[in-house]
């Protein structure tokens, strides 16, 4: 018999689920764990979800824009006029990216061999 039915207590599922969850350490080193919660001590704003939710579509926006941005310069790879512009754009682009990198990423570092290797068939093609 389990200690809250020795105490004549009722657990319900949900209840011995969290429980029992706690015990396998599911819960411990949570993201955010052991940080204050955000606004804790201001005066109460009666419209903080709004302006919440405005500053995190600002920065989606920003983000938006940057991606934009980057998928520009990809598809701009395949019109330079040599290897070594495609290297270079690369390079730029990678370090491009890594600047995004925020957790969120949609690209990833190119590999700057295999976009050259592309860039050289798609030439090939264009000239065959």
């Amino acid at each position: 018999m389990s200690f809250v039915y020795a105490l004549g207590m009722y657990e319900s599922i949900v209840d011995r689920q969290i429980r029992e969850a706690m015990e396998r350490g599911e819960f411990d080193d949570l993201p955010g764990a052991g940080k204050p919660i955000p606004g804790a001590g201001r005066p109460y704003e009666p419209n903080w979800w709004a302006k919440s939710f405005l500053d995190r579509e600002r920065s989606n926006d920003r983000r938006r824009a940057d991606y934009e941005r980057v998928e520009a310069r990809i598809g701009g790879l395949w019109a330079l006029g040599s290897e070594a512009a495609v290297r270079q754009s690369v390079g730029r682009l990678n370090v491009e990216i890594s600047e995004l990198d925020d957790g969120d990423s949609r690209f990833e570092p190119f590999d700057v061999e295999s976009v050259v290797a592309a860039w050289k068939a798609m030439v090939r093609a264009r000239r065959g």
